[in-house]
């Protein structure tokens, strides 16, 4: 007898575990459009025999456990195309709207002002004691100078509306950084006790994921099954339960604006620039770079224009034969010098003060100063004496523009790559329905099977039962 309830015994081993294998493909099918899903399979395997006449005898079938169809190989390319995408994504997205502040495509403020302060000089070379162009030169002056400081408030705008990016940024890096490090423990503590943590596992690969599109970021294996991140220069931001601390600090140096900051342990920071890349090194990236120096490129062409201007200005004399006064006020520095750029006190409203002459005794026919104003427009001033203001400010923009292409053509690039990435993880861990119906097929035709052998038991035992009785 006790070899039929052993018949029994591996109907019932069979009966459940291929029960439980049916239950995981059905789980994989009704997760074949879940984004981040693994494949998972039960994996069987035959119980020991005992030892019985002839020899070692069969008991069953066991599921040792549920497994993942997961390559780590892939997995950690996926985090590095995620930062690839991610960083050139927020490029294109960030020089996008720097463009639109530059006025690029359209009506150059900066350009056309520049153009109608000189053609101004010029009217005002052909008739040197004309109340009317001795007027218009100082109003093209005035425009000029309203242009700047125009065009920089822009700039400076469109810097600091990125902080608030960089914040929400950084919360959203610090939020799954805690999610994950929290997700560690309740891995562990599920496998621990013998049971199957496939579906955190993926939520957990997910948000490593999520972290990567934000900040480039690699895997640290340890032997107890967490996922530890770590920064490429190896600063660690999850380290098993522990989740490092992520703020934002602003910067003096970088005009006050706010920069992502990590705190380690001993209580020392690390800022955070560019090179982290992920959609934050890429906002970093043109802020800090193609906007800064955006910025950096007006106040240059203002200061340069301010010292030339002045310069030539007081070597000549107004209608009134004084000389000596400056154009636009004096500007200490370059920095800043777009918000500075404005007629001087002594020329505002006092037409008769521009200094187009310069030979008091000849006044007021003499245009030989206000020609010269006139022909700073082509004078070599900027880019080390090779540029003039026009070249040197077209060039700045078409840098902005250059930049933008390049980082279009950069995200073309890592749309693909991330793309073929996704292909081989979907190919590895994905879920083909085919493939699962299949998988279903075999369950059920196992199950069917098994029930027939603890049919075939019962009817066995029902035999020598009735023996007994007989």
């Amino acid at each position: 007898m006790a070899g039929t309830f052993d018949l029994l015994g591996i109907g019932w081993s069979a009966l459940a575990s291929h029960r439980l294998a049916g239950e995981v493909v059905g789980h994989n099918m009704a997760n074949a459009a879940t984004p981040g899903y693994s494949r998972q399979r039960a994996d069987l395997l035959a119980r020991d025999p005992w030892l019985g006449r002839p020899g070692p005898i069969g008991t069953g079938v066991d599921v040792l456990g549920i497994s993942q169809a997961r390559d780590e190989f892939v997995e950690r390319s996926l985090l590095g195309a995620n930062a690839g995408l991610g960083f050139q994504s927020e490029r294109v997205q960030v020089l996008t709207t720097l463009e639109t502040a530059f006025g690029v495509g359209a009506d150059d403020p900066i350009d056309r002002t520049l153009q109608d302060f000189f053609s101004a000089l010029r009217d005002l070379a052909s008739n040197p004691g004309g109340a009317a162009e001795r007027t218009a030169a100082l109003a093209a002056g005035r425009a000029l100078g309203d242009a700047f400081r125009l065009q920089r408030t822009r700039l400076e705008q469109a810097r600091s509306a990125l902080d608030g990016q960089v914040a929400g940024m950084v919360s959203e890096v610090q939020s799954r950084l805690e999610q994950i490090a929290e997700l560690n423990q309740q891995i562990r503590l599920q496998e621990a006790s013998g049971g199957s943590a496939n579906d955190l596992r993926d939520r957990r690969a997910m948000l490593a994921n999520e972290v990567a599109e934000r900040v480039s970021v690699v895997m640290v294996a340890d032997d107890r099954g967490n996922l530890n991140l770590a920064l490429t220069d190896g600063t660690m931001l999850v380290n098993g339960e522990r989740a490092a601390r992520l703020t934002t600090e602003p910067q003096a140096a970088n005009d006050g604006l706010l920069a992502p900051v990590v705190w380690l342990p001993d209580g020392s920071q690390r800022v955070l620039d560019e090179s982290v890349s992920g959609r934050l090194g890429g906002l970093l990236s043109a802020r800090d770079g193609e906007a800064r120096r955006a910025m950096q490129r007006l106040d240059e062409l203002a200061f340069g224009i301010s010292q030339a201007v002045n310069a030539q200005h007081r070597a000549g004399v107004g209608l009134d034969g004084i000389g000596g006064r400056d154009f636009f006020t004096p500007i200490a520095t370059q920095a800043g010098a777009a918000l500075q750029l404005r007629l001087d006190a002594a020329v505002d409203g006092a037409p008769d003060a521009l200094a187009a002459a310069q030979d008091p005794l000849n006044l007021p026919g003499d245009n030989r100063n206000a020609l010269a104003l006139a022909d700073l427009q082509e004078a070599l001033l900027f880019a080390g004496g090779s540029r003039s203001a026009g070249e040197f400010w077209r060039s700045a923009v078409t840098d902005v523009s250059a930049g933008l292409e390049d980082a279009g053509r950069a995200l073309e690039q890592a749309a693909a790559r991330i793309a073929m990435v996704s292909q081989v993880r979907e190919a590895v861990s994905g879920v083909s329905l085919d493939e699962e119906m299949i998988e279903l097929s075999k369950a059920q035709r196992a199950f069917e099977a098994a029930a027939k052998v603890i049919q075939a038991g019962d009817e066995m035992l029902e035999v020598i039962l009735s023996l007994k009785r007989d």
